[in-house]
């Protein structure tokens, strides 16, 4: 909360160096978009999105009281909150919560470390 810069090593390292905005932008789940929705209406949501152009991919989970939790993946990290917004109100969507994701540090880390998303002495 209070650094101006981090560093990711391992194995003696230097994975990554840059600002804490930076290196958040790595997480693989940065700018991704977090929909709450009726779970009968979730298939129809989901056919929906991924007509968008700028749509990677959307994961669901159930979640209680019939609702399902969509993570909605942008293409290449870009930002597609305004996207989704639009073909929300367009289509009248049933959407009860909607939030974007930007990645953790810790999110990085784990990326960087174990899922070959460094580049052995390279920078943010």
């Amino acid at each position: 909360a209070v650094c101006t810069r981090a560093i990711i090593i391992a194995h003696g390292r230097l994975l990554a160096d840059g600002t804490p905005d930076e290196l958040a932008a790595r997480a693989p789940n940065h700018n991704a978009v977090i929909m709450t929705v009726d779970a009968p209406k979730a298939g129809a949501v989901i056919r929906e999105l991924e007509k968008l152009d700028a749509i990677g991919g959307v994961e669901s989970a159930v979640e209680a009281d019939g609702l399902t939790r969509l993570r909605v993946l942008p293409k290449n990290k870009g930002s597609i909150a305004a996207d989704i917004d639009q073909l929300v109100r367009a289509k009248g969507l049933p959407v009860s919560e909607l939030f974007v994701e930007k990645g953790t540090l810790d999110d990085v880390f784990r990326y960087i470390t174990t899922a070959g998303g460094g580049k052995e002495g390279g920078d943010a």
